[in-house]
């Protein structure tokens, strides 16, 4: 960006130059002329200098996006897994899940959830995700389907959830998450 940013400027500055110049005596056909290549020449690298940023920032993106879906994927895991101590350094310390039939619990109540063997799941997995990324933080939303046995009972798990995600010393944390029930129909 910087070198098509000089490369405008010193092109405006013979423009400019070769104008003043031709200023007193130049017809108005020249001087025209002059003054639109000045106009093309900048607007051309202004076009350029500002599609190199976008290039890197939706590269920076779909880098931040694949670290989520990656750090999504291992939370999918670890709950068919059952894995109180991945889930441990999954969610932040500030975790707190509202469920969908309305109760909240923080990250301790959530790993001693887990740790109970209440649940357990044959298979489970999110799809149909989207991520909106905000800096650091990052806003999930997706459906988890899932299979597998609460107290004994056989369950199928359908459910739309919003999850909030922050990069926390280099790697994606769960902060915040809320299921909403998919009702069968």
């Amino acid at each position: 960006m910087l070198l098509i940013s000089s490369w405008a400027a010193t092109a405006s500055s013979y423009l400019l130059a070769e104008l003043k110049a031709k200023h007193q005596s130049c017809k108005r056909n020249y001087c025209m002329k002059l003054i639109i290549a000045f106009i093309m020449l900048l607007f051309v690298g202004l076009s350029v200098a500002v599609g190199q940023t976008t290039d890197k920032t939706s590269s920076k993106n779909s880098r931040t996006e694949q670290e989520l879906l990656k750090a999504n994927q291992a939370y999918d895991e670890a709950l068919v897994r059952g894995d109180a101590s991945a889930l441990d350094r999954i969610y932040a310390d500030e975790f707190v899940y509202t469920t969908f039939d309305g109760e909240v619990r923080d990250k301790t109540q959530q790993l001693t959830f887990t740790k109970s063997g209440d649940l357990r799941l044959e298979s489970g997995k999110s799809d149909d995700l989207r991520i909106r990324v905000y800096k650091n933080t990052a806003v999930m939303t997706g459906r988890f389907t899932a299979k597998g046995q609460f107290r004994g009972k056989n369950i199928d798990i359908r459910e739309r959830y919003t999850a909030v995600w922050v990069k926390k010393d280099g790697r994606w944390r769960l902060v915040a998450e809320q299921g909403n029930e998919i009702k069968q129909p």
